[in-house]
């Protein structure tokens, strides 16, 4: 099946019942698992959304349909603490345009 990108928004509030040694752990885990999603081609593009509120982030994921996008999310140790947007991207006329600049 071909495969499909998906515009992801991810917000993930640190949670304030957690330690500062808990939440290390989990973002440790939360690299590593993303560098298994890079390298497996799963996340394209990343990009970090500077907050000071959360940690923010904005990516270009591709899978086959958005279940397999949403289970890779699930795969990522904290998700239980994230706000997830998936949206569907199609391409654009204006992507067939070469680019003059």
């Amino acid at each position: 099946m071909a495969q499909r990108e998906f515009l992801v928004r991810v917000r993930t509030v640190v949670p304030t019942d957690v330690s500062a040694e808990e939440w290390s752990a989990v973002v440790a885990a939360e690299r590593r698992r993303g560098a298994e999603l890079r390298r497996d081609g799963v996340i394209a593009h990343i990009w970090r959304v500077p907050s000071d509120e959360a940690v923010e982030n904005v990516g270009v994921w591709r899978a086959a349909d958005r279940d397999a996008v949403h289970a890779a999310i699930d795969s990522l140790p904290a998700r239980p603490w994230m706000q997830v947007e998936v949206t569907l991207l199609e391409e654009h006329p204006l992507s067939a345009i070469a680019s003059e600049c």
